[in-house]
C-alpha cells in the first residue's frame, strides 16, 4: 500500500496525458500551484494502453519514452523520484484490489477511461479520497467526480498540437506531389531593401573657381615633375613622355571635375535585392530589370576621381608585357547556363539588367547594387525591381521610394585640398572600409 501522507497532491494519470501530452519530466509542475511534493499514479489499464502504442507510427516513440521513465518503479511498491527541483514530483505504479463492478453500475468495464477511474477507486493507497483524476477528457473526470474523487484538467499548453496520422501525412505528401507535377510556371519570391536610414541627404557641390582649380593643378604638377631620362645602363622608356603629357591633361581637368566626383561619392546609396524560385519549376530565361527614377544605378561602388591622378613612372622595356589584352581563352569563355550575370557588362545608368538562362527551383540569389541620387530630383527617387521569365505569366515587382533632402556645399567643405583628406564622412564610407578589409575590391571602382 502506498502512503499518501507525504504528498500535497496525488494525480491519477490517464492515457491521453502520456500519449498526447509533452514529456512528464519537462512539464512546469509549479503551474499547478501545489506546494509539493506531487505524486503521479499509474494504473494497470493506463500502462497496458501505453504499451499497446509502442509500435504505433505516430505515438510509438512517446510510449517507449514513458516506459523508460517509469522503469525504475517496476518491482517496488514505493514511489520513485521523477523531478527533484521544487515542487518535487514522484511517480508510482499502483496495485489495485479486485474491482466490484456491481458497485460501479454506471461505469463500463470495457471502456478504458472507466476502468482507470475504477482502478483509482480500488487502488491500494492509504486514502483514496485524496486522489485526483488528471485528464484532458471530460468522461474520466466526470466519472471520477460522480464517485467522490477530485478531478483536474492539465494546462492546454502541456499537450501537443494535433498531428496528422501517417495515412493523412501520406495523403498530404501525395497531394503536394500532384500540385508540383501540375505546376507549369515558377514561383518567384523577390526582395528589395535600401541600406541605412531615411531620408537621404544629397549634396549639390559648387565647382571650384577657375583660378582655384588652376592653382590646385600647379601644386600637384610641382609635386610630380617630369622624370629625367634614366642613366645609360637602363634602356630608355620611349612611351614615358607621352604618358606624362596625358598625366598633365588629367591634372588640369582634376580640379574642374572634382565637384562632380564628390557629388557622386556623397550621393551614393546601396541596395540589397534578391530572389528565389520556390515550388518545383525553375525559371527559364530569367530576366531581372532594375530601373531608377531620379537616380543612376551602378553595379559597383564608384570611388574615383577624388584623389589626384597618379603620375607615370619610367619603365624598363623588358618590364613591359608584350600583350596586355584578353587572351584567346578569355574570348572563348562561355557563361554557364545557371549563372546570373549582368547584361551587358559592366552595367550602369538609369537601369540595370541581369539574366540567367536556367535558374533552378530551390535556388536563391542576392546582390548589392548602388545608386547615385540626383540632387536636383524633387523630394524623392524610386528604384523598381521587375522579374520575368519565359515560362512565367506576368511579372514579379518590388519598388522602394527614397525620400531625399538637398543641401548646397563647396568643395572645400568636403575635402582638404592640400592634405588630400576628407573633412566629412560619406554615407557608404563604413561599407567601403569593410570591403577593403575583406579584400573585396572587385566591388569598388576607384
Amino acid at each position: 500500500m502506498i502512503d499518501l501522507a507525504p504528498y500535497s497532491d496525488v494525480l491519477v494519470l490517464d492515457t491521453q496525458v502520456i500519449l498526447e501530452g509533452k514529456p512528464l519530466e519537462e512539464l512546469p509542475w509549479e503551474q499547478l500551484g501545489a506546494d509539493g511534493p506531487i505524486l503521479l499514479l499509474c494504473t494497470p489499464t493506463m500502462l497496458s494502453e501505453v504499451d499497446r502504442r509502442k509500435r504505433d507510427g505516430r505515438l510509438g516513440e512517446r510510449a517507449r519514452r514513458f516506459n523508460r521513465l517509469v522503469e525504475p518503479a517496476i518491482g517496488t511498491s514505493e514511489p520513485v523520484p521523477l523531478l527533484n527541483h521544487p515542487p518535487r514530483v514522484d511517480v508510482a505504479l499502483v496495485a489495485v484490489d479486485s474491482i466490484n463492478w456491481q458497485e460501479l453500475g454506471d461505469l463500463d468495464p470495457n471502456s478504458g477511461d472507466d476502468r482507470i477511474v475504477a482502478e483509482a477507486l480500488f487502488a491500494r493507497v492509504s486514502d483514496t479520497s485524496r486522489l485526483t483524476m488528471f485528464s484532458y477528457d471530460m468522461r474520466p473526470r466526470s466519472a471520477a467526480t460522480r464517485h467522490g474523487l477530485a478531478s483536474a484538467k492539465p494546462p492546454e499548453e502541456w499537450i501537443y498540437e494535433p498531428e496528422p496520422s501517417p495515412v493523412e501525412k501520406d495523403n498530404l505528401r501525395l497531394r503536394q506531389r500532384v500540385r508540383d507535377l501540375e505546376a507549369s510556371q515558377p514561383e518567384i519570391i523577390a526582395t528589395l531593401d535600401i541600406d541605412g536610414d531615411l531620408p537621404v541627404k544629397v549634396l549639390v557641390v559648387e565647382p571650384l573657381q577657375d583660378d582655384a582649380a588652376e592653382a590646385l593643378a600647379e601644386r600637384i604638377l610641382a609635386m610630380h615633375p617630369r622624370s629625367a631620362q634614366q642613366d645609360w645602363i637602363a634602356l630608355r622608356d620611349p612611351g614615358y613622355d607621352g604618358r606624362y603629357d596625358e598625366f598633365v591633361k588629367k591634372v588640369r581637368r582634376y580640379g574642374r571635375n572634382l565637384s562632380r566626383a564628390l557629388e557622386r561619392l556623397f550621393n551614393q546609396v546601396s541596395f540589397q535585392f534578391g530572389f528565389a524560385v520556390e515550388g518545383s519549376v525553375g525559371a527559364s530565361h530569367l530576366d531581372v530589370q532594375l530601373r531608377a527614377t531620379g537616380a543612376a544605378l551602378y553595379d559597383k561602388m564608384i570611388v574615383k576621381d577624388i584623389a589626384p591622378p597618379k603620375p607615370p613612372r619610367r619603365e624598363q622595356l623588358w618590364a613591359t608585357p608584350l600583350w596586355s589584352g584578353p587572351t584567346l581563352a578569355d574570348l572563348m569563355t562561355k557563361v554557364p547556363r545557371h549563372q546570373v550575370v549582368f547584361d551587358p557588362q559592366p552595367s550602369r545608368g538609369p537601369s540595370l539588367r541581369l539574366a540567367c538562362e536556367d535558374f533552378r527551383h530551390g535556388r536563391t540569389f542576392t546582390k548589392r547594387i548602388y545608386a547615385e541620387l540626383n540632387a536636383k530630383a524633387q523630394n524623392s527617387a524610386e528604384v523598381r525591381l521587375t522579374i520575368t521569365a519565359a515560362n512565367m505569366k506576368g511579372s514579379v515587382e518590388r519598388a522602394i521610394s527614397i525620400p531625399i533632402e538637398s543641401d548646397c556645399v563647396k568643395v572645400e567643405d568636403l575635402i582638404e585640398l592640400d592634405a588630400q583628406s576628407m573633412r566629412r564622412e560619406y554615407r557608404l564610407q563604413a561599407l567601403f572600409n569593410e570591403l577593403i578589409s575583406r579584400n573585396e575590391t572587385d566591388e569598388i571602382e576607384s
